[in-house]
């Protein structure tokens, strides 16, 4: 994790178990909310848009 070429990449590691809780936490509280299927999916699909971009941005860091 140590890398001096590659400024706040241990960080970002470091980050990934928060984020799987953080969109647990998510997922479980929409799914405890009786709301109709249409705002449920446009949330869980703006989520998963969200996730699949923090994704790429944590493979496009370069290895050291």
């Amino acid at each position: 994790m140590a890398h001096p070429h590659v400024a706040g990449a241990g960080y970002l590691l470091a980050s990934v178990p928060f984020l799987l809780i953080f969109v647990l936490c998510i997922l479980a509280d929409l799914n405890g909310n009786p709301l109709p299927p249409s705002r449920n999916c446009h949330r869980l699909g703006l989520l998963a848009a969200y996730i699949l971009w923090s994704l790429q941005a944590l493979i496009q860091i370069p290895r050291g």
